[in-house]
Protein backbone atom coordinates (compact mmCIF):
# COMPACT_ATOMS: atom_id res chain seq x y z
CA UNK A 1 0.00 0.00 0.00
CA UNK A 2 2.90 2.56 -0.77
CA UNK A 3 3.19 4.91 -3.60
CA UNK A 4 7.20 4.82 -4.95
CA UNK A 5 7.05 8.13 -7.63
CA UNK A 6 9.84 9.82 -9.34
CA UNK A 7 12.51 7.81 -8.54
CA UNK A 8 15.58 7.92 -10.32
CA UNK A 9 17.64 4.81 -9.21
CA UNK A 10 14.93 2.60 -8.71
CA UNK A 11 11.97 2.02 -6.34
CA UNK A 12 12.69 -0.92 -4.58
CA UNK A 13 15.15 -3.46 -4.13
CA UNK A 14 15.51 -6.30 -1.68
CA UNK A 15 17.87 -9.68 -1.38
CA UNK A 16 15.58 -11.27 1.37
CA UNK A 17 14.47 -14.51 0.76
CA UNK A 18 10.36 -13.81 1.70
CA UNK A 19 9.07 -10.48 -0.17
CA UNK A 20 5.50 -9.85 -0.44
CA UNK A 21 4.65 -6.50 -2.37
CA UNK A 22 1.33 -5.96 -2.87
CA UNK A 23 -1.29 -2.79 -3.37
CA UNK A 24 1.96 -0.76 -4.52
CA UNK A 25 1.79 2.01 -7.44
CA UNK A 26 5.70 2.46 -8.93
CA UNK A 27 5.81 5.26 -11.72
CA UNK A 28 8.90 7.62 -12.80
CA UNK A 29 11.79 5.32 -12.23
CA UNK A 30 14.77 5.71 -14.54
CA UNK A 31 18.04 3.57 -15.23
CA UNK A 32 17.66 -0.29 -15.16
CA UNK A 33 14.89 -1.17 -12.82
CA UNK A 34 12.15 -0.17 -11.07
CA UNK A 35 11.67 -2.95 -8.52
CA UNK A 36 14.73 -5.34 -8.41
CA UNK A 37 15.34 -8.56 -6.62
CA UNK A 38 19.14 -9.58 -7.36
CA UNK A 39 20.95 -12.95 -6.97
CA UNK A 40 20.02 -14.34 -3.92
CA UNK A 41 21.22 -17.72 -2.02
CA UNK A 42 18.83 -18.43 0.65
CA UNK A 43 19.52 -22.48 1.40
CA UNK A 44 17.76 -22.59 4.44
CA UNK A 45 14.15 -21.89 4.06
CA UNK A 46 11.93 -21.96 1.31
CA UNK A 47 11.76 -18.56 -0.91
CA UNK A 48 8.54 -16.65 -1.92
CA UNK A 49 8.58 -14.05 -3.99
CA UNK A 50 4.97 -13.04 -3.90
CA UNK A 51 4.42 -9.35 -6.48
CA UNK A 52 0.78 -8.94 -6.87
CA UNK A 53 -2.15 -6.44 -7.52
CA UNK A 54 0.48 -3.79 -8.10
CA UNK A 55 0.77 -0.75 -11.00
CA UNK A 56 3.66 0.05 -12.69
CA UNK A 57 3.15 3.13 -14.83
CA UNK A 58 5.38 5.35 -16.75
CA UNK A 59 8.66 3.77 -15.78
CA UNK A 60 11.49 5.26 -18.18
CA UNK A 61 14.46 2.86 -18.20
CA UNK A 62 17.70 3.36 -20.20
CA UNK A 63 20.16 1.24 -19.28
CA UNK A 64 21.20 -2.03 -21.25
CA UNK A 65 18.91 -5.01 -20.36
CA UNK A 66 16.49 -3.16 -18.06
CA UNK A 67 13.44 -4.52 -16.56
CA UNK A 68 11.29 -2.59 -14.93
CA UNK A 69 10.05 -5.88 -12.70
CA UNK A 70 13.81 -7.66 -12.58
CA UNK A 71 13.86 -10.90 -10.45
CA UNK A 72 17.34 -12.30 -11.08
CA UNK A 73 18.40 -15.82 -10.52
CA UNK A 74 16.31 -16.21 -7.67
CA UNK A 75 18.06 -19.48 -5.94
CA UNK A 76 16.75 -21.39 -3.15
CA UNK A 77 17.73 -24.40 -1.30
CA UNK A 78 16.92 -27.00 -3.84
CA UNK A 79 19.62 -29.38 -2.30
CA UNK A 80 18.24 -29.58 1.10
CA UNK A 81 14.29 -29.74 -0.29
CA UNK A 82 13.02 -26.84 -0.35
CA UNK A 83 10.68 -24.79 -2.79
CA UNK A 84 11.02 -21.36 -4.33
CA UNK A 85 7.77 -19.69 -5.12
CA UNK A 86 7.80 -17.50 -7.83
CA UNK A 87 4.26 -15.10 -7.98
CA UNK A 88 3.89 -12.29 -10.26
CA UNK A 89 0.10 -11.74 -10.57
CA UNK A 90 -3.24 -9.09 -11.16
CA UNK A 91 -0.63 -6.16 -12.01
CA UNK A 92 -0.76 -3.72 -14.17
CA UNK A 93 2.45 -2.78 -16.43
CA UNK A 94 0.94 0.37 -18.42
CA UNK A 95 2.89 2.80 -20.82
CA UNK A 96 6.64 1.83 -19.60
CA UNK A 97 9.54 2.13 -21.94
CA UNK A 98 12.55 0.24 -21.62
CA UNK A 99 13.99 1.13 -25.65
CA UNK A 100 17.24 -0.99 -25.22
CA UNK A 101 18.88 -4.28 -26.03
CA UNK A 102 17.50 -7.27 -24.07
CA UNK A 103 14.89 -4.50 -22.34
CA UNK A 104 11.78 -6.35 -20.61
CA UNK A 105 8.91 -5.25 -18.70
CA UNK A 106 9.14 -8.13 -16.33
CA UNK A 107 12.09 -10.66 -16.18
CA UNK A 108 12.59 -13.34 -14.43
CA UNK A 109 15.74 -15.90 -14.37
CA UNK A 110 15.26 -19.37 -12.55
CA UNK A 111 18.27 -20.45 -10.89
CA UNK A 112 16.41 -23.77 -9.06
CA UNK A 113 15.50 -27.10 -9.70
CA UNK A 114 12.31 -26.76 -7.60
CA UNK A 115 10.15 -23.78 -8.29
CA UNK A 116 6.30 -23.07 -9.16
CA UNK A 117 6.29 -19.98 -10.74
CA UNK A 118 3.19 -18.16 -11.63
CA UNK A 119 3.18 -14.78 -14.06
CA UNK A 120 -0.56 -15.17 -14.13
CA UNK A 121 -3.57 -12.76 -15.02
CA UNK A 122 -1.30 -9.84 -15.45
CA UNK A 123 -2.08 -6.33 -17.47
CA UNK A 124 0.63 -5.36 -19.94
CA UNK A 125 -1.31 -2.34 -22.10
CA UNK A 126 0.96 0.19 -24.23
CA UNK A 127 4.71 -0.77 -23.43
CA UNK A 128 7.92 -0.37 -25.29
CA UNK A 129 10.63 -3.02 -24.59
CA UNK A 130 12.14 -5.67 -26.67
CA UNK A 131 9.93 -8.21 -24.22
CA UNK A 132 6.47 -7.78 -22.20
CA UNK A 133 7.26 -11.13 -20.30
CA UNK A 134 10.53 -12.93 -20.41
CA UNK A 135 10.75 -16.16 -18.28
CA UNK A 136 14.49 -17.30 -18.52
CA UNK A 137 16.39 -20.14 -17.27
CA UNK A 138 20.23 -18.46 -17.79
CA UNK A 139 21.54 -21.98 -15.35
CA UNK A 140 19.96 -24.67 -17.49
CA UNK A 141 17.86 -25.90 -14.60
CA UNK A 142 14.69 -25.50 -15.45
CA UNK A 143 11.71 -24.94 -13.88
CA UNK A 144 9.12 -27.70 -12.92
CA UNK A 145 5.88 -26.12 -13.20
CA UNK A 146 5.48 -22.88 -14.76
CA UNK A 147 2.47 -21.09 -15.38
CA UNK A 148 1.79 -17.76 -17.44
CA UNK A 149 -2.01 -18.06 -17.58
CA UNK A 150 -4.32 -15.21 -18.25
CA UNK A 151 -2.34 -12.44 -19.11
CA UNK A 152 -3.47 -9.52 -21.30
CA UNK A 153 -1.28 -7.83 -24.01
CA UNK A 154 -2.84 -4.64 -25.29
CA UNK A 155 -0.72 -1.97 -27.54
CA UNK A 156 2.51 -3.17 -26.24
CA UNK A 157 5.20 -2.19 -28.72
CA UNK A 158 7.72 -5.12 -28.50
CA UNK A 159 9.25 -8.08 -30.46
CA UNK A 160 7.75 -10.51 -28.55
CA UNK A 161 4.49 -10.32 -25.44
CA UNK A 162 6.20 -13.44 -23.97
CA UNK A 163 10.10 -14.64 -24.62
CA UNK A 164 9.99 -17.97 -22.71
CA UNK A 165 13.86 -19.14 -22.80
CA UNK A 166 13.25 -22.05 -20.41
CA UNK A 167 14.22 -26.08 -21.28
CA UNK A 168 12.69 -28.88 -18.87
CA UNK A 169 12.92 -31.93 -20.52
CA UNK A 170 9.60 -31.57 -22.71
CA UNK A 171 7.14 -29.48 -19.84
CA UNK A 172 5.73 -26.51 -21.62
CA UNK A 173 4.68 -23.36 -20.63
CA UNK A 174 0.84 -23.14 -19.84
CA UNK A 175 0.36 -19.44 -21.56
CA UNK A 176 -3.44 -20.58 -22.19
CA UNK A 177 -6.28 -17.88 -21.78
CA UNK A 178 -4.52 -14.40 -22.23
CA UNK A 179 -4.93 -12.03 -24.91
CA UNK A 180 -2.05 -11.21 -27.73
CA UNK A 181 -3.37 -8.17 -29.19
CA UNK A 182 -4.74 -10.25 -31.75
CA UNK A 183 -7.40 -12.71 -32.93
CA UNK A 184 -5.43 -14.35 -35.88
CA UNK A 185 -3.67 -17.78 -34.18
CA UNK A 186 -0.72 -17.28 -36.86
CA UNK A 187 0.21 -14.40 -35.17
CA UNK A 188 0.21 -15.23 -31.88
CA UNK A 189 2.59 -18.03 -32.91
CA UNK A 190 5.00 -16.25 -35.45
CA UNK A 191 4.86 -12.71 -33.81
CA UNK A 192 3.94 -12.82 -29.95
CA UNK A 193 5.54 -16.12 -28.82
CA UNK A 194 9.20 -16.53 -28.65
CA UNK A 195 9.70 -20.42 -27.30
CA UNK A 196 11.04 -23.55 -29.26
CA UNK A 197 9.58 -22.74 -32.14
CA UNK A 198 11.84 -19.95 -32.57
CA UNK A 199 14.68 -21.49 -30.85
CA UNK A 200 15.23 -25.52 -30.86
CA UNK A 201 16.95 -25.26 -27.24
CA UNK A 202 13.99 -24.13 -25.53
CA UNK A 203 10.07 -25.62 -24.69
CA UNK A 204 6.84 -24.73 -26.38
CA UNK A 205 4.55 -22.39 -25.10
CA UNK A 206 0.86 -23.86 -24.49
CA UNK A 207 -1.27 -21.05 -25.91
CA UNK A 208 -4.37 -22.38 -26.45
CA UNK A 209 -6.83 -22.02 -26.02
CA UNK A 210 -6.60 -17.64 -26.28
CA UNK A 211 -8.74 -14.90 -25.81
CA UNK A 212 -10.13 -13.11 -28.53
CA UNK A 213 -10.41 -9.62 -26.80
CA UNK A 214 -9.20 -8.34 -23.52
CA UNK A 215 -12.62 -9.44 -22.02
CA UNK A 216 -11.64 -12.71 -19.92
CA UNK A 217 -14.81 -14.35 -20.95
CA UNK A 218 -14.41 -14.20 -24.41
CA UNK A 219 -12.29 -17.13 -25.16
CA UNK A 220 -11.74 -18.61 -28.82
CA UNK A 221 -13.74 -21.45 -29.23
CA UNK A 222 -12.24 -25.40 -29.01
CA UNK A 223 -13.44 -26.50 -32.13
CA UNK A 224 -12.38 -23.30 -34.45
CA UNK A 225 -10.76 -24.75 -37.69
CA UNK A 226 -7.35 -23.76 -36.86
CA UNK A 227 -4.97 -22.26 -39.57
CA UNK A 228 -1.70 -21.41 -37.85
CA UNK A 229 0.14 -21.86 -41.02
CA UNK A 230 -1.95 -19.27 -43.13
CA UNK A 231 -0.51 -15.95 -43.06
CA UNK A 232 -2.88 -12.60 -42.77
CA UNK A 233 -2.11 -11.95 -46.45
CA UNK A 234 -2.75 -15.60 -47.71
CA UNK A 235 0.11 -17.08 -47.94
CA UNK A 236 1.93 -20.24 -46.60
CA UNK A 237 4.14 -20.49 -43.48
CA UNK A 238 4.71 -21.36 -40.05
CA UNK A 239 3.59 -24.03 -38.01
CA UNK A 240 0.89 -26.50 -39.13
CA UNK A 241 -1.86 -27.47 -35.98
CA UNK A 242 -3.63 -31.06 -36.04
CA UNK A 243 -4.52 -31.83 -39.30
CA UNK A 244 -5.30 -29.44 -41.99
CA UNK A 245 -6.23 -29.59 -45.45
CA UNK A 246 -4.77 -27.90 -48.94
CA UNK A 247 -8.28 -28.32 -50.94
CA UNK A 248 -7.60 -28.26 -55.40
CA UNK A 249 -10.61 -26.54 -54.82
CA UNK A 250 -11.18 -23.01 -53.32
CA UNK A 251 -8.73 -21.48 -52.05
CA UNK A 252 -6.86 -23.57 -54.32
CA UNK A 253 -5.28 -24.86 -56.43
CA UNK A 254 -2.30 -22.77 -55.98
CA UNK A 255 -0.89 -22.18 -53.06
CA UNK A 256 1.86 -19.42 -51.98
CA UNK A 257 4.81 -20.61 -49.81
CA UNK A 258 6.14 -17.44 -48.24
CA UNK A 259 8.42 -19.21 -45.26
CA UNK A 260 9.32 -22.45 -43.59
CA UNK A 261 6.35 -24.30 -43.22
CA UNK A 262 6.82 -26.95 -40.52
CA UNK A 263 4.68 -30.43 -40.15
CA UNK A 264 5.79 -31.11 -36.47
CA UNK A 265 5.25 -34.67 -35.46
CA UNK A 266 1.70 -35.26 -34.59
CA UNK A 267 -0.03 -32.76 -36.76
CA UNK A 268 -0.94 -33.54 -40.72
CA UNK A 269 -0.64 -31.70 -43.44
CA UNK A 270 -3.08 -32.76 -46.48
CA UNK A 271 -2.06 -32.39 -50.06
CA UNK A 272 -5.17 -32.81 -52.33
CA UNK A 273 -4.40 -34.13 -55.91
CA UNK A 274 -3.71 -30.95 -58.64
CA UNK A 275 -2.57 -28.59 -56.00
CA UNK A 276 0.76 -26.63 -57.51
CA UNK A 277 2.50 -24.64 -55.02
CA UNK A 278 4.74 -21.63 -55.41
CA UNK A 279 7.65 -20.63 -53.66
CA UNK A 280 9.20 -17.31 -52.88
CA UNK A 281 12.50 -16.65 -54.33
CA UNK A 282 14.58 -18.70 -52.10
CA UNK A 283 12.07 -21.39 -50.45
Amino acid sequence: NTKFLRNPGGAVRSTQGQITMTNCEITGSARRWAVYFPTNNIYWVASVYNVTNNVFRSNNLTSAAAAVLWMDQLCCGQNYGYDMQSIVSGNVFANNTVPVADGSIVYVDYYTRTATSLATNNMFIGNRAQYSLNLVDTRGYGVQRPRATGNMFVNDTTEASLHFALADRGLPLNASLCYWDTTSEFEIINDRIFDGLDDAHYDLAAYFPFLLSPNASDVVSPTIQRTAFRAPDGTLRGQVIGEAVLTYASPGPEYVVSGDLLVPEGATLVVEPGVRFLMHPGR
